[in-house]
């Protein structure tokens, strides 16, 4: 019986994800003014910037993934 050749890879589609982390940020950012002008907290001011780092880190992880998947040429004997 002839081998079968391997599945091509599918590309990985980072427009939903991409789309779910600027809503997120859009989310974080909105809720957090909303909050500070409605209290006018410290600590709010300290969630807000803690958040709006964990958004930019996933922001910046999921594009390493894609970046890391569309570049097949940069995992060979080079």
């Amino acid at each position: 019986m002839p081998e079968s050749a391997p599945a091509p890879r599918q590309r990985k589609v980072s427009e939903p994800r991409l789309v779910v982390v600027a809503l997120l940020a859009a989310a974080v950012g909105v809720l957090g003014i909303l909050a500070l002008m409605d209290t006018d907290d410290i600590w709010i001011i300290v969630a807000l910037v803690v958040s709006m780092g964990l958004v930019a880190v996933l922001l910046v992880i999921d594009l390493y993934r894609v970046i890391d998947a569309s570049a097949p040429e940069s995992k060979g004997d080079g």
